[in-house]
């Protein structure tokens, strides 16, 4: 600068002082702030670690003084989108990072450095194409008339449009770490709710950014109103049946009727829903085989949700004993061996009911509660196992189907004939007769 100076051009000499001041400040500003959030992404990120770490223990707990882990309990589903992954939550929200002091160092660098350097503004010069916008004034005479007023496209507003284009992916892409940290951890909200508000805030950042990129170019809703119209005719008519399963997706995520991790039954399908898509949603059976079932399914059909306020579940299991069993005795065993299952809830407390005289059986109901529909078939076959063990132990005998056969058509009796003492006359006559034999 001072051989600038010393040869004559003192003004540009101080001119790029201040532009390489600017720009010192700007960059020494960026790696500070940088380093801020990097640091406060790393402690949120040990907070959430410490707080899920405190969840999972008490749950642990709680489930360890319920009841005791069998040997046959099922294997639950797992869930990947039911909590997003403390390392992924970081990554996302350092990419986001980065990528909002890139665009924030290019666009100082614009800023800084574009009306020194001629050789920049060219691309201000450079017109892409040209458009009318109708605007509305008032005349001299106090009417109101249309005139059109011309605009230009430029280089300039093309790489605004890109730089718009890139945040939004990036934002799309890695809000759901972003709002896990900032804003999510700190509601009351489950996880089926936490994946409801990053779809839902995908949603409106594709939005926005698809509106701000069209008017960078200078595309507005006036002219692609019409457009708009002929698609929306064409989703009416065409593709009604995407259009609805895009709408009952965003009132899925609105409403709640299911949430991940909750046990649907949908139609004769049942499973736990493991993913919601804007099209379509997944639940995965008991077979762990996914099934894509379309949104409007869940909108205008019948869905049994297992788990969406309550999720205690009654199990009934039904007993049939001979005639002639000592009916108490009967009812006796078997609350004990519900009581003395450990996933059976005590409040609502089990119910044995004597249900009256059936064709082969006197015909009794256990109905038990369980604390959720994770360990309903574990739960139920130990409970069978327990129920023949006591009931062979006491004497009592678990009927089954009899039928009473009457003849009615033959005029005489017929002679009833024992067939082993004939077989023993068959056998003494064939060794009298080895000719027979």
């Amino acid at each position: 600068m001072v051989i600038v100076a010393a040869t004559g051009w003192y003004y540009t000499a101080i001119q790029l002082a201040r532009r390489i001041s600017d720009t010192s400040w700007l960059i020494v500003g960026l790696v500070f702030l940088n380093a801020l959030v990097v640091r406060w992404v790393f402690v949120s990120q040990r907070k959430l670690a410490i707080e899920r770490a405190r969840k999972k223990r008490a749950a642990a707990q709680a489930k360890a003084a319920e009841s005791d882990k069998t040997p046959d309990q099922e294997v639950p589903l797992a869930i990947d989108e039911a909590e997003l992954n403390l390392s992924v939550v970081g990554e996302q929200t350092r990419r986001i990072l980065r990528s909002l002091i890139g665009f924030a160092l290019i666009i100082g660098l614009w800023l800084t450095w574009a009306d020194l350097l001629p050789a920049v503004s060219f691309i201000e010069e450079v017109t892409l194409w040209e458009y009318t916008v109708e605007i509305s004034q008032r005349t001299s005479e106090g009417k109101t008339e249309v005139v059109p007023e011309a605009h230009e496209v430029n280089l300039g507003h093309a790489l605004v449009a890109l730089i718009v284009t890139a945040v939004t992916v990036v934002m799309a892409r890695n809000v759901p770490g972003l709002l896990e940290i900032t804003l999510l951890r700190r509601l009351p909200i489950d996880v089926g709710g936490r994946f409801a508000v990053t779809s839902i805030a995908r949603y409106v950042i594709v939005v926005v950014g698809a509106v701000m990129t069209f008017g960078a170019v200078g595309i507005g809703w006036s002219h692609v109103q019409w457009l708009a119209a002929a698609a929306a005719v064409g989703l009416g008519f065409g593709l009604q049946e995407i259009f609805a399963n895009f709408v009952s997706g965003l009132m899925i995520l609105f409403e709640r009727p299911i949430r991940i991790g909750d046990t649907v039954t949908v139609g004769n399908v049942s499973g736990t829903v493991t993913r919601i898509h804007i099209r379509a949603t997944t639940i995965t059976d008991w077979d762990r085989k996914e099934l894509i079932i379309p949104n409007k399914e869940f909108v205008t059909g019948q869905v049994i949700n297992w788990s969406l306020s309550d999720q205690v579940l009654r199990m009934t299991l039904q007993v049939g004993i001979a005639y002639g069993s000592n009916i108490r005795l009967a009812a006796e065993l078997l609350a004990k061996v519900a009581d003395a299952e450990p996933n059976v809830l005590k409040d609502p407390k089990p119910l044995v009911l004597f249900m009256g005289f059936g064709e082969s059986a006197l015909d009794f109901e256990l109905r038990a509660y369980l604390p959720n529909i994770d360990n309903l078939l574990s739960t139920r076959n130990r409970l069978n196992i327990a129920i023949d063990d006591a009931f062979r132990e006491h004497g009592i005998e678990i009927a089954f189907p009899q039928h009473d056969l009457h003849i009615r058509s033959i005029a005489t009796a017929l002679p009833l004939v024992d067939a082993r003492r004939e077989a023993s006359a068959e056998g003494h006559a064939d060794s009298d007769n080895p000719a027979r034999t």
